[in-house]
């Protein structure tokens, strides 16, 4: 059984989101997605991520990991429940 999950970024209206269909728990994903932030310009790689239209009416989503280019934090959902909120200040120097 797959452990499937979105991630992407939200910048006024616009969501950019991306299918993950396994390991979209925490432990790995959230942590690929920490690292991530510590090491790109996420104003950049809005512009040039790739929305994938699956992500937004995908069934039976686990985990989501949102991050909020407006409020500068990192969202992370687990079914439709805020389980975290991190501003990426906090995350950059941890």
């Amino acid at each position: 059984m797959s452990t499937n999950g979105v991630w992407g970024f939200k910048k006024g209206w616009k969501l950019k989101l991306q299918y993950i269909h396994w390991d979209s728990y925490p432990s790995v994903l959230g942590k690929a997605i920490v690292t991530y932030i510590k090491t790109h310009i996420l104003e950049d790689d809005f512009c040039r991520f790739e929305d994938d239209t699956y992500a937004h009416r995908a069934p039976f989503i686990e985990w989501r990991y949102l991050i909020n280019l407006d409020t500068q934090s990192l969202f992370v959902l687990y079914h439709y429940e805020i389980i975290d909120e991190t501003p990426l200040s906090e995350i950059r120097t941890m």
